[in-house]
Order: C-alpha cells, then structure tokens, then sequence
C-alpha cells in the first residue's frame, strides 16, 4: 500500500499538540497528525473500528519524528475513478489512554506504587518503547533528588472507580495522580 499513496497539500502533515501553551501544568499532553495524502485506489485497508490497529510513522529521512495510531473510523475518500484525496487524523499512544478503563489494567482492592500504575498504562498503548524516563526534579532545600519519590507513592487503586462502581479512564487516572505534583505525562521521541 505505501507505494500508492502520495502527499498531498501544501501541508500534507500537521503535527498537533493538545494544551494551551499557558498551562505549563497539563498533567498529560497528548499530540495528534493530521496526514493528507491522494491515491487511484480506494483504500479499504485504512479502515478500522480499532484504536490501535493502524501504527503510523512519520520519519524524515532516517529519524522518526512522530509515532501514533489512526483513529478509528476517522479518514474519508471519495469514490471515483481519478486521484482521490484521502485525510486522516492519528493520535499518540498516550491519547489512548483516553479509551482505556482502569479495570483493564488492574482489579480492586489494591494498593500499588504510582510506578507501577504509569508503567502498566504505558505498556498497554506503546508501540516500541519500554522506558518511563522521569525528569529530575529540584527539592525545596535546592538540592536534586530523583523523582522526589513520586514513583514509590502507593494508592489504593479503588479510589478509581465512583460511587456507581464505574471505572474512571486510565488517562483520567494519571491526570489525577500528576496533578498534585506539577508533573506532566508526554510520550516523545520513545
């Protein structure tokens, strides 16, 4: 299929990154990629009901400076005979997050590390990655230390479900675990 498909625009790739740029404090930033392209071929492979069942790579020459998924259901083309115009929108895997219920990752009661919930969430969505880096962080006293111990905290992990017993989203988990500590979840260059 990469052979029929051909760029097309002025600006075939659009590389989205979601939050204002005033909130510093976003506790998950997500990105998505607009791609426009044009084929004589009706493209019936480029659909999918799945989140992640399409991985999409925007490489320049031998660096990949975009990693993602097509979005489900989310391209439309025309049916002619002549060069159709095709666009679709993908998103990274963190945005996955989005579509992902807690319960999937883990059952309740339980109490876990805030570690091992970020890394259990990530390994469900990455598409190659396998490492959680942690920015250091300065201490009040000035000094660096790690993470300040923020992978180490425990949480119940019921507290992710509401009163009706419903799961809350993985992202909304991480949203709430970040949040307290300025902290901001982006999935970039692996």
């Amino acid at each position: 299929m990469t052979n029929d498909l051909k760029f097309s625009g002025d600006s075939p790739v659009v590389i989205n990154y979601t939050g204002s740029p005033d909130d510093i404090y976003a506790p998950v930033r997500t990105s998505s990629c607009d791609i426009n392209i044009v084929s004589p071929k009706i493209l019936d492979d480029l659909y999918t009901a799945k989140k992640d069942e399409i991985c999409v790579r925007i490489e320049k020459g031998n660096t990949t400076i975009w990693e993602g998924y097509k979005m489900p259901n989310t391209y439309s083309q025309e049916v002619s005979l002549n060069l159709d115009n095709i666009t679709m929108t993908c998103i990274d895997p963190v945005s996955i997050l989005k579509f992902i219920t807690i319960d999937k990752l883990m059952d309740k009661p339980n109490i876990m590390t805030y570690g091992t919930i970020i890394g259990k969430a990530l390994a469900y969505v990455m598409i190659d990655a396998n490492t959680l880096w942690v920015e250091r962080t300065v201490s009040y006293d000035g000094t660096y230390s790690g993470t300040n111990g923020l992978l180490d905290l425990s949480v119940q992990v019921a507290n992710f479900w509401d009163e009706a017993d419903e799961p809350s989203t993985v992202y909304e988990v991480i949203e709430e675990m970040l949040r307290p500590f300025c902290l901001t979840l982006v999935y970039y260059d692996n």
